[in-house]
Protein backbone atom coordinates (compact mmCIF):
# COMPACT_ATOMS: atom_id res chain seq x y z
CA UNK A 1 0.00 0.00 0.00
CA UNK A 2 1.32 3.42 -0.88
CA UNK A 3 1.86 5.99 1.83
CA UNK A 4 -0.63 8.29 0.17
CA UNK A 5 -3.34 5.64 0.35
CA UNK A 6 -2.59 5.01 4.03
CA UNK A 7 -2.92 8.69 4.80
CA UNK A 8 -6.15 8.84 2.83
CA UNK A 9 -7.68 5.92 4.71
CA UNK A 10 -6.53 7.32 8.05
CA UNK A 11 -8.05 10.71 7.23
CA UNK A 12 -11.28 9.13 6.08
CA UNK A 13 -11.65 7.02 9.21
CA UNK A 14 -10.94 9.95 11.55
CA UNK A 15 -13.39 12.19 9.71
CA UNK A 16 -16.04 9.49 9.94
CA UNK A 17 -15.53 9.03 13.68
CA UNK A 18 -15.65 12.80 14.23
CA UNK A 19 -18.91 13.02 12.29
CA UNK A 20 -20.42 10.15 14.26
CA UNK A 21 -19.28 11.70 17.53
CA UNK A 22 -20.75 15.12 16.71
CA UNK A 23 -23.97 13.48 15.52
CA UNK A 24 -24.27 11.55 18.79
CA UNK A 25 -23.59 14.69 20.82
CA UNK A 26 -26.32 16.52 18.91
CA UNK A 27 -28.74 13.65 19.50
CA UNK A 28 -27.97 13.68 23.23
CA UNK A 29 -28.48 17.44 23.38
CA UNK A 30 -31.81 17.16 21.56
CA UNK A 31 -32.94 14.42 23.94
CA UNK A 32 -32.14 16.49 27.03
CA UNK A 33 -33.90 19.48 25.47
CA UNK A 34 -37.00 17.34 24.87
CA UNK A 35 -36.98 16.10 28.46
CA UNK A 36 -36.74 19.66 29.75
CA UNK A 37 -39.59 20.72 27.49
CA UNK A 38 -41.79 17.88 28.74
CA UNK A 39 -41.07 18.81 32.37
CA UNK A 40 -42.02 22.41 31.60
CA UNK A 41 -45.25 21.33 29.90
CA UNK A 42 -46.15 19.06 32.80
CA UNK A 43 -46.10 22.10 35.08
CA UNK A 44 -43.36 23.62 37.21
CA UNK A 45 -40.52 24.62 34.92
CA UNK A 46 -37.42 22.52 34.38
CA UNK A 47 -35.53 24.85 36.70
CA UNK A 48 -37.69 23.78 39.63
CA UNK A 49 -37.25 20.11 38.77
CA UNK A 50 -33.48 20.58 38.76
CA UNK A 51 -33.39 22.59 41.99
CA UNK A 52 -32.96 20.66 45.25
CA UNK A 53 -36.02 20.11 47.45
CA UNK A 54 -34.74 22.52 50.12
CA UNK A 55 -34.73 25.49 47.74
CA UNK A 56 -38.20 24.51 46.54
CA UNK A 57 -39.50 24.37 50.12
CA UNK A 58 -38.16 27.86 50.79
CA UNK A 59 -40.10 29.20 47.80
CA UNK A 60 -43.45 27.81 48.95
Amino acid sequence: MKVQAKVFYWMRSTVATERIRSFRNKAVQNKSMQVRGQARDAGGGAEEAVRPAKARAELE
